[in-house]
């Protein structure tokens, strides 16, 4: 019975692996899909933010400190049958995507429409657990805070993986 309890463990994490899907016990990623979530990140400590609040297409993303507005809050899953997570705005409805395949191509929120592009990996940083990298499914490039930046409105790119940059670095807290 624990053998069999073991492989079904296992078999779960291994799917969570392939898809990309990363959990811990602040933030379920793979099963609640009305949880919403605040990405925060490891240098700054300021959350992903649409710049503005705004609720148009196109509009970049920046860090900021946590107030608690929907332009903060993101739903993290499959989204319209694609088949890795997609991010998207609570305030805006909006996902996630990369304005082009470039290192610093700025990361904006778009009209959802099902591409690879705005789909991402969510992986652990260190292999075995949090934080995490957000990593888009086209380009391979992490989410980034421009010139590890630290402040409120710095803005976010994306680019290639630097082990040991903390811009790089995120983590994803479940706040409903």
């Amino acid at each position: 019975m624990k053998t069999m309890k073991l492989v079904a463990v296992c078999s779960a994490v291994l799917v969570c692996a392939v898809l990309g899907v990363a959990s811990d016990a602040r933030a379920d990623l793979s099963s609640d899909p009305n949880a919403i979530y605040k990405i925060v990140n490891v240098n700054s400590g300021k959350v992903l933010d649409v710049v503005r609040n705004s609720t148009q297409a196109t509009y970049r993303l920046h860090q900021w400190d946590y107030l608690g507005l929907s332009s903060q809050h993101w739903r993290i899953g499959p989204y319209g049958g694609t088949n890795l997570p997609c991010i998207t705005n609570v305030n805006s409805s909006l996902v996630l995507e990369p304005a082009a395949r470039t290192n610093g191509a700025k990361i904006w929120q778009m009209y959802f429409t099902g591409n690879i592009q705005q789909q991402w990996f969510i992986v652990y940083a260190n292999g075995f657990g949090p934080p995490y990298r957000i990593k888009n499914a086209l380009t391979n490039k992490d989410i980034d805070v421009e010139h590890n930046g630290l402040g409120n409105g710095d803005l976010v790119h994306q680019w290639d993986t630097v082990e040991g940059v903390q811009s790089q670095l995120w983590h994803i807290v479940r706040v409903n």
